[in-house]
């Protein structure tokens, strides 16, 4: 009697995680849509990139994503979301790699803090980004280093140094 029931609650859910599947490999591989589809939802206002635009953003995603070279620059007037894009930017290399070591580093030792928490921030917040990449959220209860000093995600490698340190010139 409940077998039909049950067997389409079992498709609807293989549905659903064939299109988890789809937005994770997705986001891994696309730089653009993990900023604007999944950083995007339920972000809660810490990483707003609603106003992101394919004639802009795109192009200077494609060169982040494509450009190997250890340091890049962007050089946009204010206001056209650097600052998003790059904290986006440090986010999804961690969903890439989880033994990465990143240092953000401003002027201001404090805007620098300011950014680590922001990130921090869509970590424990997003839950879409919780959902599709497990892997990288920490043991909330446990958490090793978490501030604005530094932050660390589950790793399989040991380092000295957090996945995200800050600092000032």
């Amino acid at each position: 009697m409940y077998a039909p029931l049950q067997q389409k609650a079992l498709e609807g859910r293989r549905a659903e995680l064939k299109r988890e599947n789809e937005y994770r490999e997705r986001g891994i591989n696309d730089f653009y849509y993990f900023t604007k589809a999944i950083i995007g939802v339920q972000s809660g206002g810490e990483l707003d990139t609603k106003d992101l635009t394919p004639d802009l953003h795109f192009d200077v995603c494609r060169f982040l994503q494509n450009n190997h070279s250890r340091f890049r620059g962007i050089r946009l007037p204010r206001g056209h979301f650097k600052t998003t894009i790059s904290l986006c930017y440090v986010i999804w290399r961690i969903v890439r790699n989880r033994n990465i070591r990143i240092f953000l580093c401003n002027e201001s030792a404090a805007t620098a803090g300011k950014w680590l928490t922001t990130v921090e921030t869509l970590f424990e917040r997003n839950k879409f980004f919780q959902k599709l990449y497990p892997h990288v959220i920490p043991d909330w209860k446990r958490r090793d280093k978490w501030s604005d000093e530094a932050m660390l995600v589950p790793r399989d490698k040991t380092y000295p140094s957090a996945t995200v340190e800050r600092g000032g010139l």
